[in-house]
This record gives structure tokens, sequence and C-alpha cells, in this order.
């Protein structure tokens, strides 16, 4: 995978995650093609850019908390 690829792939799942529609860890990582392991290294990065993510276990979805600034 090429950093365009990395690039499209995160901005691809701020999307999904912003639009509140991801489904479960291994529901989001199919739509992705890529592994559960890979998802979590993801969301990762993107709480360290300084997005608060936060799982709900009733609507099955990611969504965001806060945004950075």
């Amino acid at each position: 995978m090429n950093y365009i690829e990395f690039l499209n792939r995160m901005e691809r799942l701020k999307n999904l995650i912003d639009l509140e529609c991801t489904g479960t860890a291994e529901e989001v990582a199919e739509k992705m093609c890529f592994s559960r392991r890979t998802l979590f290294n993801y969301l990762d990065i993107l709480r360290c850019e300084g997005y608060d993510i936060k799982y709900c276990k009733y609507r099955r979805t990611y969504f965001f908390e806060k945004k950075p600034q």
C-alpha cells in the first residue's frame, strides 16, 4: 500500500464515522477490505490527530465525540 492509498482509506473511514454508519469493528473492517487489527491501528492514528472517537453499542456505530479544530 502506498501513501495515497493510505490517505484514501483514512478519508473513507472518517466519512463513515462522520455519517455514523460504520457498524461493528468487524463490519467496518469488512467494508474497508482490511483486518480488524488494521481498523484499530487507523482509529489510534485518528485519535493521535485529535479526534475523539467513541463506539455506541446500541446504535452499533463509531462516532466523533469531538473533532480537532
